[in-house]
Parts: structure tokens; C-alpha cells; sequence
């Protein structure tokens, strides 16, 4: 005679039923007048059926930052976290340690959400239970009128990846290899991340265009065998300040790529000539 099986827990009960839990985590550094943009287009999200806060971080900020957070504190579910190690890889990491959640979704202190951004994370996250990274859209706004090769740069060059402007299509396909999201528009399964999952060898830090934070850690996750997933429908808009318009900027941003792969000592697929794309070095050089 089989015995019955034991009766669930009460643990085990409030684990099946709790609701999903998201943190949304932004880093700042100086640049109040952006970051007051993104939080004001925040409390314009549609309300995920998910518990959720927001997390900024403050990375050594002399501006006004902490008045403008202060004047958020009743409209978002903000927390604010301290981080006095610049770097952004730093930020991120101290961010990271104090969210409580099952998913975090990172954005900057210079994108625009869309309203049904949130909920198309919390959509895709029920919908691939298996995944354990996530990116979307981000296109461009800006202030100005961009130079005619802007445009050249982005749809026929395919180097978008500059400004962090981002589109792999209207269908919900697999991420890995070079088709990776990027910072300004990612999420994360929090159990798949290990402590302090953002090299500090990378990201940006003050006025050093280091990048490669993102991918990294999502190149090592794919390497362990890991799902990742394009959602087009979580789309964000991602700042571009006219002193990104100019060839100086590109050169520049190509040198701290050198760098950042310098420092991960791996090979860069997207280089030519010494490290400056051609594109770019019959132009410049």
C-alpha cells in the first residue's frame, strides 16, 4: 500500500504563489538634466502586474542629482544607492546587490522608456522561463539635426553599436554571439548572475569611453549554455548629444573598443586597420 504524498509546506505555498518581482536599475553620474527626462517618462509606465522598484544609482554625483531624486521619491518606487567607486561597471554591481527580485532590467539615466516597456519584459519573462538574458529596441532622439553621414553610419555601415542604437527585427529570436543587446535596453534572470557580474576593467568611467561590460557577461552566460531572447516589443529611445554627432566622437569610441579589448585580451570581429573601422579611416585619417 503507497503512502499519500506529504502535504505542501506552507514555504512551499507562499514560494508557487508570490508574485514576480522586477527591479528596474539606472546608473547617473552628473547629468541631472537627462536624468530628470527618464524618470519623469517612468511614471508614465503601464503598471506590470508584477511587484517592481527602481533602483538609481548615484555614482559620486556633484550636480543636482540627489534634488532631482529626492523629487521622485513619492511618484516611482525609487531607491537610491550610493556608489562612490566611479565606473560604471561599479555602479552597476552596487545596484545589482541591493535588488530584491527574480529579474532586472537595466536602462540609462539618458533613454526614454516606452509606457508598455515594463510589461513587455514581465511578458517575455513568463513566456521564456528558460532564458537568461533579454534585450530590445533602442532608436535615437536627439536635439539637432544630424550630420548626412549619421544616418550612412547607421543603416548602411550597420554601426549603430557607437551610439547604442539597436534593432534586430520584429521577431522574438535567440540572442548569442555578436546579435547581443545592449546596456541601454537589457535584462537579466538575477539567478543566472554571479556576484558582481560587471567588470570593472570596463564601462564607462567619467571621460573614458570604455565599454564591453554588457557583453562580456552576456558572452559568458551564452557560453554556459544559456538562453538569451530579442523582445522587440520592450523598445526605448537612447539620447544622442550633438557632441556624439561628430567624426572626433567616433574615433574616440573606437579607441576605448581598443581598450576594452585589450583588457579582455579577446579579439575584436568588428575592426580594421590598426583598430579604426575603413569606413571611418578614409575619412578621418
Amino acid at each position: 500500500m503507497h503512502s499519500p504524498p506529504p502535504e505542501p509546506t506552507e514555504d512551499a505555498d507562499m514560494e508557487d504563489t508570490r508574485p514576480l518581482r522586477i527591479s528596474v536599475i539606472i546608473c547617473t553620474w552628473n547629468r541631472s538634466g537627462l536624468l530628470v527626462r527618464t524618470l519623469e517618462q517612468l511614471t508614465r509606465l503601464e503598471e506590470p502586474e508584477a511587484e517592481w522598484e527602481l533602483i538609481v544609482v548615484d555614482n559620486n554625483c556633484t550636480d543636482d542629482t540627489p534634488a532631482v531624486l529626492s523629487r521622485y521619491a513619492d511618484r516611482l518606487p525609487l531607491t537610491v544607492v550610493q556608489e562612490s567607486t566611479p565606473g560604471l561597471s561599479n555602479a552597476r554591481n552596487a545596484g545589482l546587490a541591493v535588488a530584491d527580485c527574480d529579474y532586472v532590467v537595466w536602462t540609462d539615466d539618458d533613454v526614454l522608456v516606452d509606457p508598455d516597456w515594463l510589461r513587455a519584459y514581465e511578458d517575455a519573462f513568463r513566456r521564456y522561463p528558460d532564458a537568461a538574458f533579454f534585450g530590445g529596441p533602442i532608436r535615437p532622439f536627439m536635439d539637432q539635426a544630424a550630420p548626412e553621414w549619421f544616418d550612412t553610419a547607421l543603416h548602411e555601415m550597420g554601426a549603430g553599436f557607437i551610439w547604442a542604437v539597436l534593432d534586430l527585427g520584429p521577431d522574438e529570436i535567440p540572442l548569442g554571439g555578436r546579435r547581443l543587446p545592449f546596456g541601454a535596453n537589457m535584462a537579466y534572470r538575477r539567478a543566472d548572475l554571479p556576484e558582481n557580474p560587471f567588470d570593472p576593467r570596463l564601462g564607462r568611467m567619467e571621460d573614458q569611453l570604455l565599454a564591453g561590460e554588457e557583453t562580456a557577461l552576456m558572452s559568458h552566460l551564452a557560453g554556459l549554455g544559456l538562453e538569451g531572447r530579442w523582445i522587440p516589443g520592450a523598445t526605448v529611445e537612447h539620447y544622442v548629444p550633438g557632441e556624439r554627432l561628430t567624426l572626433d566622437y567616433v574615433r574616440r569610441w573606437w579607441v576605448g573598443h581598443g581598450k576594452a579589448q585589450a583588457a579582455l585580451k579577446a579579439p575584436s570581429g568588428r575592426v580594421s586597420l590598426a583598430g579604426i573601422p575603413s569606413w571611418l579611416a578614409t575619412e578621418y585619417l
